[in-house]
């Protein structure tokens, strides 16, 4: 199970986010992103309840994604060889995570850990960390990504988050990047909507280093 990390601040804010399962656990296992509440009310998406009753797929878990552009570098392919999803399917464990559709899910791809105040994960092309500072009129998240090996996709999903179609006024979440895609979902506590930074034909340099961030900022005084 996914090591789960409580969120409490003295304005009644409450919630979690979760480290990620790797790719072991179902798609609603995964919070990477704070889920919050205040007095009853869903201030965030929760990717909670059942897989059937909600349109979930891996492109609306908040840890970026591409597509390769070209074949699975062998590392990753070495590196994914023991690692099956036997314990949701047994089906599964015939499975490649080597897809053919070359689509690199940072969710599946990496393995993850809890360390301090976020987690850290990591495959043989790249490193991902990601860090939580909760404060009491926001909570910041800072993103690094290492990149290990040359690598180049077709698209690229950078600075990804999600949120509630219907605007809370009382939270407004910022990221470093101006988001320019937006795909719709269905979550089990409504409506949401994931948005990211799309980034099209492009390349990454070994030991390339990309930082980004979100910021949760809460009013309310109205």
């Amino acid at each position: 199970m996914n090591e789960i990390k409580k969120i409490k601040n003295h304005q009644g804010i409450e919630g979690f986010w979760a480290v990620p399962t790797s790719g072991f656990g179902h798609l609603c296992d995964e919070q990477p992103l704070p889920y919050l509440r205040r007095k009853d009310q869903d201030l965030t998406p929760r990717l909670g309840g059942e897989i059937n009753a909600n349109n979930y797929s891996e492109r609306i878990i908040p840890l970026p994604y591409g597509k390769l552009s070209g074949s699975w570098p062998i590392k990753q392919k070495f590196f994914n060889f023991t690692r099956r999803k036997i314990n949701i399917y047994w089906k599964n464990i015939f499975k490649s995570r080597c897809n053919k559709e070359r689509n690199f899910y940072f969710y599946d791809q990496l393995n993850y850990k809890g360390i301090k105040n976020g987690f850290k994960g990591k495959c043989p092309l790249l490193t991902m960390q990601r860090v939580f500072k909760i404060e009491e009129k926001r909570i910041l998240v800072k993103d690094i990504i290492n990149f290990k090996e040359n690598l180049e996709f077709n698209y690229f999903h950078l600075n990804p988050y999600i949120f509630f179609k219907s605007k809370k006024e009382c939270v407004k979440i910022s990221t470093s990047n101006n988001t320019n895609y937006q795909e719709s979902f269905k979550s089990s506590t409504g409506d949401g909507v994931f948005s990211s930074y799309l980034i099209k034909n492009c390349k990454f340099k070994k030991s390339e280093i990309i930082r980004y961030s979100y910021e949760y900022k809460f009013n309310f005084e109205k």
